[in-house]
């Protein structure tokens, strides 16, 4: 268990892991059974400031922000990482043209009715 101040600035993946199953106890977090999405499965997501329950502080993908870095580039460090790992992934180089489609963190917020 970590422990955290009230009022610590951190930054925090949107994925909670349920820690016990195969994947977990591998530390393969983004395979788990259990996998819930703050924002989805669980309150939260795009706001100024959040209340964390105590399963997410444990088991959330949680990082102390450093003093001296701007809260935004702490904001935007998870969801840049995953545009990086993917450009390496996929061997982008400079100048190519690269056309995502995605629903995005709204499709799970819209209504079909």
């Amino acid at each position: 268990m970590r422990e955290w101040k009230v009022g610590e600035r951190i930054a925090l993946a949107a994925d909670v892991h349920c820690g016990e199953c195969h994947f977990c106890r591998r530390g393969i977090y983004n395979m788990c059974d259990d996998l819930r999405i703050l924002g989805k499965h669980l309150s939260g997501a795009l706001a100024d400031y959040m209340l964390l329950s105590r399963d997410i502080l444990d088991r959330g993908i949680i990082h102390r922000v450093p003093q001296g870095l701007k809260t935004l580039h702490a904001a935007l460090s998870e969801p840049l990482s995953s545009v990086l790992a993917s450009h390496d992934e996929l061997a982008i180089a400079s100048g190519e043209t690269v056309v995502i489609l995605a629903a995005g963190p709204w499709a799970s917020c819209t209504s079909s009715s």
